[in-house]
């Protein structure tokens, strides 16, 4: 029983460990700000510029005194509790409060997992299209995913359904959250950084 329990994880990370196996041995690591804006004059002009600069103490310290990034992280760092809390609970939740056993219960999960890599690819995609194109769209799609995912979770967790609903259900609140989180954490991570240099 113990090594039937088990097997699932290992196998799980056997892709995972075989693709990062891969990518060391056919890919090469890109220059260290090169896709940043404010080197790509020096990447240009200097044939053998190497950026090397470090985060140290001060540039911490300067990055929590912009209230941007004091907003930011204010919001991030709590917003990280739930998250935990939904992928440790949810599970154990669904199948025993909703009454849908483990099977059903499993189902939802792997639609949380799929839903997952599909709003963290596509909110990529989209949310760097709006990024480069309008910032206020960007802005009112990062907020607006975010408030209309909420609406399934509060359903299936208030409400009663059947399996099938459930999982198409929680798939779809899957695809909101997650595309604005991983993109708003994304531009995020960057303005934080474009504001400690600036």
């Amino acid at each position: 029983m113990t090594v039937r329990r088990r097997l699932p994880f290992v196998l799980v990370a056997v892709p995972t460990m075989v693709l990062a196996l891969a990518l060391g041995l056919t890919t090469r690591e890109p220059p260290r700000g090169l896709s940043e804006v404010a080197l790509t004059d020096k990447y240009e002009r200097e044939n053998n510029f190497e950026y090397r600069a470090q985060l140290d103490w001060s540039k911490f310290v300067a990055m929590w005194k912009t209230r941007s990034n004091q907003a930011v992280f204010a919001q991030a760092i709590l917003g990280c509790v739930p998250w935990g809390v939904l992928i440790v609970y949810f599970n154990d939740f669904v199948a025993q409060d909703k009454n849908m056993g483990v099977v059903g219960a499993t189902n939802v999960m792997i639609t949380f997992g799929v839903g997952c890599a599909l709003g963290t690819i596509g909110g990529g995609l989209l949310g760097q299209h709006l990024y480069n194109t309008n910032h206020a769209q960007f802005a009112v799609f990062v907020s607006g995913s975010t408030l209309l995912g909420t609406i399934p979770i509060v359903a299936i967790v208030n409400m009663n359904f059947t399996d099938i609903a459930a999982v198409r259900l929680f798939f779809f609140s899957r695809l909101n959250p997650v595309v604005s989180r991983e993109v708003d954490r994304g531009h995020a991570l960057r303005a934080t950084g474009m504001s400690t240099h600036g």
